[in-house]
């Protein structure tokens, strides 16, 4: 790995050999939590979660966040 000028955090989509279709995706915008990102790839990119409570957990998450932006 090299070193970059982007220090704030970021993802990599690697090109892979399967393509993604976004047409019908539902991606958020504006101020983007984690929890929200994982929201997203559960329920729009059907990625399996890994507990049966993740709706509870992300829920907390992002409430937790909203709360300390507010204040």
């Amino acid at each position: 790995m090299g070193l970059s000028h982007i220090t704030t955090p970021h993802l990599h989509v690697p090109g892979g050999t399967q393509r993604v279709s976004l047409e019908k995706r539902h991606l958020v915008t504006g101020l983007i939590s984690f929890p929200e990102i994982i929201r997203c790839l559960i329920t729009e990119f059907d990625v399996t979660p890994l507990r049966p409570d993740w709706r509870d957990i992300l829920r907390t998450g992002t409430d937790t966040i909203v709360t300390t932006i507010q204040d």
